[in-house]
């Protein structure tokens, strides 16, 4: 059966953690990260999917172990900064989505929606913010001149990965066949075994057979700089300095989790799809161009100007790209709300066209193409004939003196129209305002819960009223682990609830609410 939702938020915080790659499989040279600690984060990662206690204290606190191995792993705090602000990035556009769009597609369709709709637009504008706010290019850092190093190449419907491409440009960097890097060391008492399967791993990754974890990754590079450095033969015995290998530890962290990304989207989506998101990626990519130098030119002048900041060029960087950035962002919602004035105006998306000049001189050229572009993909997926009506018809007949025989009617018309998926979460709704009007609030609880779970990831903010009904129901029936459960979703779309507006869920304040609503009758229809 169709699912027609978005992810799940412990679904999408599992696949963030399984692409990152870096909880071990087998091996791990991850520092801190034993076993324990591994548990823990598994642990917490399963009380997420299970959507117990507080979500967003839950997925921070998984978010900050994350940053804190994905330090370890790059050891460079400014690398670990642009990649956790980024991918926080994209998970903020997802959790303001969930919360204020519905869906009427498949979870499939949807994942493809919100990644050309949201992620990638997300993507492309924070990964040149936070390289300028971290002052990346001030660390001299080495890695491959392509600018599309870090994305796959498409050609013909072959696929290179970025991790074939940067361990190829790692062997011509350091002169080494593939061989000979992975089994430098020929001694008697070397691990010729563990060399030897070093390089068969190798040679999958360059054929993009497998994914390796970081930890895998990591480990059998670490064990060919260590065993070049022993080289019997003097003139192939090579000693490179930490900060170089660390150097190239980052460029293939972010090389793998690209290629694992990627090679993830390829299998689900296929090759077109993928190749539609590296597109829209790289045209975004190159509207940016002129902001990018601006920022630059905005900083280099001040540095210019004022000599003795030189010495804290990293905060000067920071403070100075920080506001340029924001102020992009201000350019982009003023250009979407003079768009919007526009339709308005004339009804007509060629209208926006005819203007396309006006705006680029008011608000520049990135804010006015992706403005655009994302008007251009509203129009790409039809809402189903009858959705709005069907649903503004559950509206009418949940005001009224609604019977069950009522919502027979509507469930059966709605698989007429083959809209019974898409609105699964409605015929329970009605029925729980059915029982929770005749004041039978133990049968009208099953009937809450089960729409109150087809409707987190599909109803966006249409779901506003069934928390409310859900929350008092709960109480109603005495059940707090429900009551609790309703409360923490409602702080998560940004609902308030009765009795507890602005305080904190604490174990006193869910009782003294609990309470109050077993008490009155609040919902209102």
């Amino acid at each position: 059966m169709t699912n027609y939702s978005f992810p799940s938020l412990g679904q999408t915080i599992r696949f963030a953690v399984d692409v990152l790659g870096v909880l071990p499989r087998k091996r791990s040279d991850i520092e801190s990260l034993d076993e324990t600690a591994k548990k823990r984060i598994q642990k917490k990662l399963q009380r997420l999917a299970n959507e117990e206690g507080r979500l967003e204290e839950n997925i921070t606190e998984i978010i900050a172990e994350l940053s804190e191995i994905i330090g370890s792993a790059v050891r460079r705090d400014e690398i670990r900064f642009a990649i956790c602000e980024t991918l926080w990035d994209v998970y903020e556009v997802y959790n303001s989505t969930i919360k204020s769009d519905g869906t009427f597609l498949s979870e499939k369709e949807t994942i493809e929606w919100f990644c050309i709709n949201h992620a990638i637009p997300r993507l492309a504008f924070s990964v040149p913010k936070h390289l300028l706010r971290t002052n990346m290019a001030g660390l001299g850092f080495i890695y491959p001149s392509d600018d599309d190093w870090y994305l796959p190449t498409v050609e013909n419907g072959s696929i290179s990965w970025p991790l074939a491409k940067v361990m190829r440009w790692i062997y011509d960097l350091l002169d080494i066949k593939l061989d000979r890097f992975h089994y430098s060391n020929r001694a008697k008492d070397a691990n010729h075994s563990e060399q030897e399967q070093n390089i068969e791993n190798a040679r999958k990754w360059l054929k993009g057979s497998h994914v390796p974890s970081w930890g895998g990754l990591h480990w059998t590079f670490s064990r060919a700089f260590e065993n070049l450095a022993v080289c019997e033969e003097e003139f192939e015995r090579r000693n490179f300095p930490i900060a170089y290998r660390d150097n190239l530890y980052c460029i293939l962290f972010i090389a793998r989790l690209s290629t694992d990304l990627s090679k993830r989207i390829e299998k689900s989506f296929g090759v077109a799809f993928l190749e539609q998101c590296i597109e829209s990626y790289q045209k975004r990519r190159k509207w940016l161009e002129s902001e990018v130098q601006m920022n630059r030119s905005m900083v280099e002048g001040v540095l210019e100007k004022y000599q003795g900041l030189r010495s804290q060029q990293d905060a000067v960087w920071y403070q100075i790209s920080d506001r340029y950035w924001r102020k992009v962002a201000d350019r982009m919602y003023g250009c979407g709300a003079k768009i919007q004035e526009i339709l308005d105006g004339s009804g007509e998306v060629k209208a926006v066209g005819a203007a396309e000049g006006k705006l680029i001189k008011q608000f520049g050229e990135y804010p006015v193409r992706a403005c655009m572009s994302c008007l251009e993909e509203r129009y790409q997926k039809k809402i189903p004939d009858g959705f709005v009506e069907a649903f503004g018809r559950a509206l009418t007949l949940k005001s009224s003196a609604l019977t069950d025989l009522d919502v027979d009617g509507y469930e059966t018309d709605l698989k007429k129209q083959d809209l019974e998926e898409q609105l699964k979460w409605v015929g329970p709704w009605l029925r729980a305002v059915i029982r929770y009007k005749n004041e039978d609030y133990e049968g009208a609880m099953p009937f809450a819960e089960s729409a109150f779970n087809h409707a987190k990831y599909s109803a966006g903010r249409k779901q506003y009223d069934l928390i409310n009904l859900y929350v008092e129901l709960a109480a109603k029936n005495k059940d707090m682990r429900r009551f609790k459960k309703g409360v923490e979703w409602a702080r998560f779309v940004g609902l308030k609830i009765r009795w507890l507006r602005e305080f904190e869920p604490t174990e006193e304040n869910l009782r003294s609410a609990f309470d109050m609503f077993r008490a009155g009758r609040y919902v209102q229809f």
